[in-house]
């Protein structure tokens, strides 16, 4: 594995694009590297070890500044160290903004209760003759 002495943001500059993918370890961060991809993108990745599994938890790009990376890796090595997967937070979070945004769309409605009593009553209330309407959905949708 080829390691870089990382010691200011120009050095990621140096680094050139080659034809496959390739990572650059820093020095004195273990698990930390710079990943440079053909398109010449490059990103700062953390790899780890979480219950016998190997993770890379994506930290930013090359125009992360220095310090931001240095204090992501800080705090994704002492949330390892209290035995918590970073990249399971990351899920976490990210799928209570994706539960967020679809309820906001009105798409995490799991029953057709809950669909009829809240998107669907503003339409219901319009028909003139609402509740044949719900009762002729109920039925159509007994099945399921």
């Amino acid at each position: 594995m080829a390691t870089i002495k990382f010691r200011k943001q120009a050095d990621i500059n140096l680094l050139k694009v080659e034809a496959k993918p390739y990572n650059r370890w820093i020095d004195g961060y273990p698990g930390l590297h710079l990943r440079v991809q053909p398109s010449g993108v490059k990103t700062w990745n953390f790899q780890y070890r979480f219950s016998g599994t190997r993770r890379t938890y994506r930290i930013g790009n090359e125009q992360t500044p220095w310090k931001s990376v240095q204090t992501a890796y800080k705090r994704l090595n002492g949330d390892i160290a209290r035995d918590i997967d970073p990249q399971a937070e990351r899920y976490k979070l990210r799928g209570k903004a994706n539960d967020d945004r679809d309820a906001r769309r009105g798409r995490a409605l799991k029953t057709l209760g809950a669909y009829l009593q809240g998107p669907y009553a503003n339409h219901l209330s319009s028909l003139k003759a609402p509740k044949a309407e719900e009762k002729r959905l109920r039925s159509a949708f007994r099945e399921f």
